[in-house]
């Protein structure tokens, strides 16, 4: 797990980024219905191949396989949303924020609860992964706006400063989530002396 831990983080991260750069390919291709049944059976596929990996580049390739499915279920989600709650979107997009954030903070309290009672990390994951396919099947039939009229690329126009700006927030404020989110856990352990459960 120790040789798994930097390597996976890498590898969900170069996951997210394919996604965030070519996943709408993909979304206008399937539909915003068939894109969120792959994101939630991709990750649960990820999980699955992570968990029952017997080398560390099987690990990895699920990690990757993570991260790909959840760009795909991220920006799927965020254009659902704002179609359904087009003048309350921000609220929704809170909303969706903590849900979101409170599963994620499940995720380390489970597999802390497993390593602590001598189950290893693996089956946490597992349970994840289960988790995510009975997602898929109760919401199948969720009702899912569908994508308005794709738009068509006018002209070669610049985008302005404030643009840029933007986006190296973002990028800095998400480098930033995700360098405690994914290197707190082993600093606490490997520098503070905390167990690892």
């Amino acid at each position: 797990f120790t040789q798994l831990e930097p390597l996976g983080v890498v590898a969900i991260a170069l996951g997210v980024i394919a996604t965030g750069l070519y996943g709408y390919l993909v979304t206008g291709r399937l539909g915003r219905r068939y894109s969120l049944w792959l994101g939630g059976l991709g990750i649960a596929s990820g999980a699955f191949l992570m968990a029952l990996a017997q080398n560390l580049w099987m690990s990895v390739s699920g990690c990757f396989v993570i991260g790909l499915s959840a760009g795909v279920i991220s920006g799927t989600v965020a254009a659902v949303l704002a179609d359904i709650h087009r003048h309350q979107k921000e609220q929704a997009f809170s909303e969706q924020a903590i849900v979101a954030y409170t599963f994620a903070l499940l995720g380390p309290v489970l597999t802390g609860l497993f390593v602590s009672a001598g189950l290893g990390w693996r089956g946490s994951v597992l349970i994840g992964a289960i988790a995510g396919v009975l997602l898929v099947v109760v919401f199948r039939n969720a009702p899912i706006p569908p994508a308005p009229a794709s738009w068509a690329r006018t002209g070669n126009a610049r985008l302005p400063a404030a643009f840029w700006a933007y986006c190296t927030l973002l990028g800095t404020t998400c480098a930033l989530e995700y360098s405690v989110l994914f290197w707190g856990p082993a600093f606490l352990e490997r520098v503070i002396g905390l167990p690892t459960a």
